[in-house]
């Protein structure tokens, strides 16, 4: 197989391991907000099926909309041959950032964002507590 970059096998490994964990997480911390914020299970479930509904029909269709939003479902995360083969560049500020790289910058952004929403939630959840125990 043909890769555009200097990499061993252990080395494959490792970034295929850790690109699966970022979109896990990515899929988890988005199915965990949406409950927070529906506070249901229901909406949640619906969320979670129109999400998985949308990655296959994505990945199915030839639109443009799939370069800018298909990249970051998970599905299209742990298609690891993808990067290997067919490296889709961005380009930001005339420097190229390679896909892997963009996914995993993309996934400590948003671990950082959850985790701070997360803090204030939990704030605001033991300061209402200690408030209706004394």
């Amino acid at each position: 197989m043909f890769c555009p970059y200097e990499l061993t096998f252990l080395g494959q490994y490792f970034i295929n391991v850790s690109l699966g964990l970022i979109a896990l997480f990515i899929l988890i911390s988005l199915i965990l907000l949406i409950s927070t914020i529906t506070e249901k299970v229901l909406p949640t479930a619906i969320t979670f099926t129109f999400g998985l509904g949308m990655m296959i029909m994505l990945e199915r269709t030839n639109l443009s909309l799939n370069y800018f939003l298909s990249n970051f479902f998970p599905y299209h995360m742990v298609d690891f041959d993808n990067y290997y083969i067919r490296p889709i560049m961005y380009i930001i500020n005339d420097s190229i950032i390679p896909s892997h790289w963009w996914i995993m910058i993309i996934g400590i952004m948003q671990i950082c964002l959850f985790a701070g929403i997360s803090y204030k939630l939990a704030l605001r959840f033991f300061t209402k507590n200690k408030e209706l125990s004394h």
